[in-house]
């Protein structure tokens, strides 16, 4: 008997990805024709092209929350999904529309976590005890243990979403009204 398919949850990422306060990403994943499931729910974001690549890919990446670092004292990222055939589709009222493809040939590179996943509760996290990065910030940084700069690769996920049809949304926060 086959084992059944892994199906993709709503993965809110808001508490420990940078300046949700401020700023929103909804990325909902189109299913089917019919059907949409609001997939990542997350703070601020970033949209880049593949600079390596000039063959029209591109990733939506996030950093953990400020001031969270790797072992080197790069930031350390909630997710990088990679993505093939952005469209935007608008920018209303800040509220800036694309669509796109999760890329199904990017394996090596999609970082996009299950739901629950923070590696700042990981049991080897801990505080920056460099004496430079006390100066700066008396009570210290967090750092993520090493292997969790970004999140790892969740092969069932993968399988489940890629080549699927992404809808973004990046706006900042009101506080007069719902997510949308």
């Amino acid at each position: 008997m086959k084992p059944e398919a892994y199906k993709p949850e709503i993965t809110d990422l808001k508490d420990i990805s940078r300046a949700p306060d401020r700023c929103q990403t909804i990325v909902t994943l189109v299913l089917d024709w019919e059907t949409k499931l609001r997939w990542l729910v997350l703070g601020e974001s970033r949209l880049r092209t593949q600079r390596d690549r000039p063959d029209g890919r591109w990733r939506l990446e996030a950093y953990l929350a400020a001031g969270v670092t790797d072992f080197e004292h790069d930031s350390a990222y909630v997710l990088r999904l990679p993505l093939i055939g952005v469209h935007f589709e608008g920018i209303e009222y800040h509220q800036t529309r694309l669509t796109a493809w999760v890329d199904p040939n990017e394996a090596d590179d999609f970082r996009v976590p299950k739901p629950g996943y923070n590696p700042m509760k990981h049991p080897k996290a801990h505080v920056c005890k460099d004496e430079h990065c006390k100066r700066d910030d008396p009570k210290g940084h967090l750092i993520v243990p090493e292997g969790l700069y970004v999140p790892p690769f969740e092969p069932d996920l993968y399988r489940a979403v890629r080549g699927k049809q992404v809808e973004i949304l990046i706006s900042p926060v009101r506080k007069d009204e719902d997510e949308e």
